[in-house]
């Protein structure tokens, strides 16, 4: 990363889906693309149960594509689970067998609100309310606990001792002089070594391919280890940045 951060296009919707309505949307550790694909564009809005389908897109076909039964999701989400995929409300939490009620172990850490989520291949990360510390966690619990100056990331990218967070606070304040919700995205980098405090040491703004100013804040950021993939508006669209 130079004086900016770009993002690049990744991963491509399938042409097949183009004029389809995606309620939500996702990516995996491999890329494909993981769409739920319903008649209405917010489900929080329809009556429900609605018709709805799943469809993962690799990058070079479409790998699954299924019709689901009547989901009655108010908001939902999905995300890739082992080969396939895991449909649930924003509202709950799931365990890794897709069941609900999921909640992370206390050990020792206050889990009021993950504010940037990582989850990689081996270790998964998180950025907490309201000390915003980077916490690391395997499968056996918590492993690492480490300070951080930032205050507020949406996303949260690790590769080694190298870590960086995007977004922050003051990209999403709006003073009293401001017409529009500011555009502003800054990605904070910075290293740990040896399990220290993280030590941000620059900042730079998050930029579109062409170079050019993000069009608003991020809608959706999911994090999968050194790489962030990022959607604004469009839920069939995704960008993608890497540490």
């Amino acid at each position: 990363m130079g004086t900016d951060c770009q993002l690049g296009p990744s991963p491509p919707t399938d042409f097949r889906f183009s004029d389809e309505q995606f309620v939500a949307s996702s990516v995996d550790l491999d890329g494909r693309l993981i769409a739920l694909i319903a008649d209405a564009v917010t489900p929080a809005a329809v009556d429900r149960p609605y018709r709805a389908r799943a469809v993962v897109v690799g990058p070079s076909d479409v790998t699954i594509d299924v019709e689901l039964e009547p989901l009655d999701a108010e908001y939902p989400m999905i995300d890739a689970l082992g080969d396939g995929f895991v449909v649930a409300d924003a509202r709950n939490r799931w365990k890794s067998d897709g069941s609900l009620a999921w909640l992370p172990a206390y050990d020792g850490v206050g889990w009021m609100d993950c504010y940037a989520l990582n989850v990689g291949e081996e270790l998964t990360w998180g950025c907490l309310y309201h000390e915003f510390p980077l916490v690391t966690v395997d499968r056996k619990g918590v492993r690492g606990i480490r300070g951080t100056s930032v205050r507020g990331a949406r996303g949260l990218l690790v590769s080694g001792p190298l870590v960086a967070f995007l977004g922050e606070y003051d990209d999403y304040r709006h003073d009293r002089r401001r017409t529009a919700p500011s555009r502003q995205v800054t990605v904070s980098i910075g290293w740990s070594d040896d399990g220290d405090d993280v030590l941000v040491e620059r900042k730079v703004p998050l930029t579109m391919p062409d170079g050019s100013e993000p069009p608003g804040q991020p809608r959706q950021v999911v994090c999968r280890d050194d790489r962030a993939f990022v959607r604004f508006d469009d839920a069939r669209e995704w960008f993608v940045v890497q540490l």
